[in-house]
Order: C-alpha cells, then structure tokens, then sequence
C-alpha cells in the first residue's frame, strides 16, 4: 500500500476540513447546565491530559527485531519524503473548572493536516460535566454522573478523539499521535481505531514524548540494574540523530495488546522519544517504516526548538488546540449558572 504522492488535493475537501466545530448536543449540554442553578462562577484552568500509566503485563514477551542496537536517521531523505506525501498531527488541550458540584470539562481536538506547504487545522469541540450527586444527575440528562471522574472524563476524550481522528484524517496519508498505543484503558480503544484509520489507507505513529518505561532495561539481563528508565538507557547509547533497534512487545495473555517501537534522540541534553505502531501497521506498512523514522527526525529539526523537541504537524496542533481554548470564554458560557468554586481554583484563577 502507498500513499498520495500528487499533492493536487480536492480543495473542496481542503475548506470542509478548515474549521472549527462543536460536538453534537453542545449548546443544549451548555443550556442544561445554566438552568439547574448549580451556582457556578469561576475561571476555568488550560491543562494538557497527560499520558495514561504505562501498562505492562505480568506475562509480556519483549523482542528485539533488528540486529544493531542503533540506527541513522536522514533528514535529508525525511524532508524528500514529507514534500511527496499526505500526513498530519493530533493534540488537544482542556479547559477544567473544578467546582463543589463536580467538575466541568472543555477539550479542543485538533488535527492539522499538512499538504506540501499549506497547513489545514480542523477542530472540534467538547464539553461534559461529572458529578457524584445523582441528585443532580437527575434533573438533566447532561449531568454526568460519575464515581471516577478522572476515568470517566479520559473515556470520553478517548471515543470523542477516535471520532474525530476516523472522521478528520485524509485517507492514503500519515497520522501522529500524540500520546501512546498501549496503555491503561485506551489500549482496546486505540487498537480499535487503528483499524478503522487502515481502511482508509492512513498509517497512523504514536509519539510518546514523556514516559516512566521499564520495558526494555527490565527484559533484558544486560540491562537490568544499570539504567533507571528507558529513557535514561536510550539517551545513553543514543547520538543526535540516531534511533535505537526495533522491538516487539507482546502481552502473552492478550496478544492484541501489541506493538512495534523504538526510541529517537534529536539533540543532547534533552531527553529521548518514544515511536509507536501497532503490530498491524507494521506488517502492512513495512516497506514505508524506515522512511518514517528520517520523516519524525525531520519534522523535530524542522519545528526548530531543541527546548520542546516535538514534531512540527503535533506542536502545530497543540498551538492551534490551546490558542482556540484561549478565544472561549468558557467562565461567561456558564455564567448563569452558579457552581460554587473550589479554594484554591478561586485563589489561582483570581
């Protein structure tokens, strides 16, 4: 399978993906809220949703798949590559307002697809609020109820992301996601949409940029004891430039749970980077993987910050997803209402 190498896009497909939406429901979730009296005033907080924990099973099987323990990454041949294809970056941000009634939640989902040298950002917009009072759950159907919020609150970012990324994403093209494959109670999920991005012909990466990781320095002897992470054992063996070797993790009890991955060091003196697929995307896509390393390699020096070594489609979202949050004033949205607000938010929002 190849990608779109004619970069002559249908512009009409290009103006429907240039904006900015809502989720379905949202004014009347907003409306639901104001009329309940919930007595909420107070400015909201911007937060990045950070990483599940990382999910390693008890019966993992760990393989490396390449001989040599590092690779070369060539910009050159990634910057080539990037002016031949389609390919685009996911990231999102979250206004949080947390209140003694419960907690409201506003999420900006961005993906910016990049066509040669245009730059198309498509958003959407969600919001929930969670609550542990039925009572309130009771007069609307808009009140989530919710033992676990923080659960709760991940799933629907989950299914809304996978919505928007299945429905968004330009077929035959190149995906990155921010965040990891394996993890917690997104692992069914994001498997799940692997497949769908597959039969659209879309590769879809995952960039795990900050990671507490064992895997590899646990399973194997040599070393075991000698680094505190992967992160502290690929930034060690790894020059500027270069990738570790392959490997393959397998959960032995749920093989679904799988995933081909290696680490990328861009510059010194700031930490390594972790690159996911699936085991799926590996095998149909094997011809294209080691362009997709000098691609990521690229698109990090081509963002040009060695502070904030991202990718440039996935730093260009995350500016998009947060600049967006920032035009909403989400405290008047629910200014009718009256949530009583939490100490400390009070003190910090002003």
């Amino acid at each position: 399978m190849r990608f779109v190498t004619n970069l002559n896009v249908d512009q009409e497909k290009i103006e429907q993906l240039n904006r900015v939406v809502v989720q379905d429901q949202f004014h009347e979730k907003l409306e639901a809220i104001r009329k309940i009296n919930l007595n909420l005033r107070q400015t909201p907080t911007i937060t990045d949703r950070g990483n599940p924990p990382e999910y390693v099973s008890s019966h993992a099987a760990l393989f490396q798949i390449e001989p040599d323990s590092f690779y070369e990454c060539d910009p050159k041949n990634g910057m080539e590559y990037a002016n031949k294809i389609l390919f685009s970056g996911y990231d999102e941000s979250k206004a949080q307002f947390l209140a003694l009634e419960g907690e409201a939640q506003l999420t900006t989902h961005v993906v910016t697809q990049i066509f040669s040298d245009e730059i198309i950002p498509s958003c959407k917009i969600s919001f929930y609020f969670y609550s542990k009072s039925k009572l309130l759950q009771q007069q609307s159907k808009y009140v989530r109820y919710s033992e676990d919020i923080s659960s709760d609150s991940n799933m629907d970012y989950i299914i809304d992301r996978n919505e928007v990324l299945s429905s968004t994403v330009m077929e035959d093209s190149i995906i990155f996601i921010d965040g990891p494959l394996i993890g917690g109670n997104i692992s069914y999920y994001n498997l799940e949409l692997v497949k769908k991005l597959h039969q659209k012909n879309i590769l879809p990466v995952f960039i795990v940029k900050n990671s507490n990781s064992n895997l590899v320095v646990d399973y194997s002897p040599d070393l075991s004891g000698k680094y505190n992470s992967d992160l502290h054992w690929a930034y060690s063996i790894l020059k500027p430039g270069q990738r570790s070797a392959l490997f393959r993790y397998t959960d032995q009890i749920n093989p679904l749970n799988s995933k081909i991955f290696c680490y990328i060091k861009p510059f010194n003196r700031v930490t390594t980077q972790r690159i996911e697929v699936s085991v799926p995307t590996y095998t149909i896509y094997e011809p294209e993987i080691s362009q997709i390393f000098d691609l990521v390699y690229y698109l990090i020096l081509d963002h040009g910050s060695e502070m904030n070594p991202q990718i440039r489609p996935i730093a260009l979202s995350e500016n998009y997803a947060r600049d967006i949050l920032k035009l909403i004033d989400f405290e008047r949205l629910l200014k009718s209402s009256s949530l009583v607000p939490v100490m400390d938010e009070t003190r910090f929002g002003g």
